[in-house]
C-alpha cells in the first residue's frame, strides 16, 4: 500500500498539489476499532491505515479517489460508523444496483465509512463488506447522489491502481464533483468489458 500511495502522490505533485496524507495509525488502534465496530477490516484497508491514517483536514487536497471526499482518520471512521448504526433502519428495503455490484442501502453496519467531508454529507466512500451478488467483499463504493452508490474497485488497492491508470491515460475530467466518481465507475465497466472480449 505504501508504494501505491507514493505513486499517487507523485501524480498529484505533477499537478502541484498533494494528497497530504497523515502518518499511520498503530496496529493496536486498528484492533480496537475492529472490536468496537465488531467488524474485521480487510487486510489492504488495515495496511493503508497503518501507512497513512487518512488525509489532513484541508480544502486543497488531491482526491484520493475521483469524486470522493477526504480520506478520514481512524477515529472519525469509528465515530461515523457509530452514527450510521443509529441511522440504520433494519426494515429498509434492499435494492441492488443495475450492475449487481452494490446493495443500495443508505446505512449499513457492515460498511466501513472511509471518506467524507467534515459533516459526512456528499461523496462518502466506504469499504463495503455487504456487496451485491456480483460485487466483492471489501470493494470501495461511493455515493454519487443522495441514494445512488457506485463501485470504484473490488478493493482499495485495486481502486487506487485503476485511478492511477485513469490519470496516466487521461481518462478523467478535472471536475472535483461526485459526477467524476460516476464517470470513473463507467470507465471501469467499459475497461472490464473490453478486457473480457
Amino acid at each position: 500500500m505504501k508504494e501505491t500511495w507514493a505513486r499517487l502522490e507523485r501524480l498529484a505533485n505533477i499537478q502541484r498539489i498533494s494528497l497530504r496524507l497523515r502518518p499511520g495509525a498503530p496496529s493496536a488502534s486498528i484492533d480496537a476499532a475492529e472490536r468496537k465496530m465488531k467488524l474485521r477490516f480487510p487486510a489492504d484497508l488495515r495496511a493503508s491505515i497503518e501507512a497513512h491514517d487518512g488525509q489532513e483536514d484541508a480544502d486543497d487536497l488531491f482526491e484520493f479517489l475521483p469524486g470522493c471526499d477526504r480520506l478520514q482518520p481512524l477515529d472519525a471512521i469509528v465515530a461515523r460508523w457509530e452514527e450510521e448504526i443509529r441511522l440504520h433502519d433494519p426494515n429498509e428495503e434492499v435494492f441492488v444496483s443495475d450492475d449487481g455490484l452494490v446493495q443500495t442501502l443508505l446505512f449499513s453496519p457492515s460498511r466501513i465509512p472511509i471518506a467524507g467531508n467534515r459533516w459526512w454529507e456528499g461523496a462518502n466512500a466506504y469499504c463495503d463488506l455487504v456487496p451485491g451478488p456480483k460485487g466483492t467483499s471489501g470493494q470501495i463504493i461511493v455515493f454519487v447522489s443522495e441514494c445512488d452508490l457506485v463501485a470504484l474497485g473490488p478493493s482499495l488497492p485495486d481502486a487506487l491502481e485503476l485511478y492511477i491508470e485513469a490519470i496516466e491515460s487521461r481518462q478523467l475530467s478535472d471536475a472535483r464533483t461526485s459526477s467524476v466518481a460516476y464517470e470513473f465507475a463507467q470507465w471501469i465497466k467499459g475497461r472490464t468489458a473490453k478486457r473480457a472480449t
